[in-house]
């Protein structure tokens, strides 16, 4: 048997995400077992999914920084305790991306400790942030404008600079003033802060990048990329964040979704059981 545990992406919830992986599931070994969980935050739902799906709609966190990160990584590891042991771990989007957050972040702190899992199955998925301070790059200046965060090196820290040079950056503020209007609008409706109370350091967010970290995922993956999907590119870094030995890749024509074709059904289906199957070689 094989246990997988499921985390959805934005703006979706547990049964969505078993509706939409409901395909290729059934051409997989009937006695894996599949445990779908919910994200514990109310948002929009996913564009398109209102008019196929019933709510609630939910994510895993606002801005994903590292004090986000650090209590998703506890929420993770205490349904492992609580629901596991998993073998595995099968993410979407912003899903795939909070798994591997947990496992480089598992990697990186306890170096000497078997994984968390024995394979992961990454659907759309961009890079993962950091649970810490010491790893990644700060991005904290687009995720507060709500800026496109670029997967490209040169260009990432291009549009970093950039945004640090706007006249109302200022990470050592203390107040609401001069903030911009994309992380007051946030701060308001997750603190529910006046001007008088706010810490900067609680909003800063850092990034995994395969050209600044040197840590990789050390289990077999499988990536299931969408061609048109705006975070391939993002996709594509995540997969150079884990062992290429390990790797195994499927990318599909359409956007940031799972297809529905046969075709694509049965190659997906065969991209995950390959990597299953490489988790149990000794």
């Amino acid at each position: 048997m094989v246990r997988f545990l499921c985390i959805h992406g934005v703006g979706t919830n547990g049964k969505i995400f078993e509706a939409q992986t409901a395909g290729f599931r059934a051409m997989l070994p009937a006695h894996w077992e599949w445990e779908f969980v919910d994200g514990e935050m109310e948002c929009k739902p996913a564009p398109g999914v209102d008019s196929v799906y019933p709510g609630p709609y939910l994510c895993f966190s606002r801005i994903p920084s590292i004090v986000a990160m650090e209590e998703l990584h506890d929420w993770i590891l205490d349904i492992i305790k609580e629901e596991g042991p998993f073998d595995a771990v099968m993410g979407f989007s912003e899903g795939g991306s909070l798994a591997a957050s947990v496992m480089l972040h598992h990697q990186i702190t306890r170096p000497f400790e078997p994984p968390l899992f024995r394979s992961a199955i990454f659907i759309c998925t961009f890079l993962p942030r950091c649970a810490d301070s010491t790893n990644g790059v700060d991005v904290t200046p687009l995720i507060i404008r709500r800026k496109r965060v670029p997967t490209e090196l040169v260009e990432l820290r291009s549009q970093i600079e950039a945004a640090r040079a706007e006249a109302d950056y200022n990470p050592k503020t203390d107040s609401l003033e001069g903030i911009p209007l994309a992380l007051s609008d946030v701060i308001t409706e997750l603190d529910n802060v006046d001007n008088e109370s706010f810490d900067y350091k609680r909003y800063v967010t850092r990034m995994f990048h395969p050209e600044v970290d040197k840590v990789r995922i050390q289990i077999p993956t499988a990536h299931v990329v969408g061609r048109n999907d705006p975070v391939r590119d993002a996709s594509l870094k995540l997969v150079d964040m884990c062992d290429v030995r390990y790797v195994s890749v499927y990318e599909h024509k359409g956007g940031h979704e799972l297809p529905k074709t046969a075709d694509s059904l049965q190659r997906i289906k065969d991209v995950i059981q390959k990597t299953v199957m490489r988790s149990e070689l000794p």
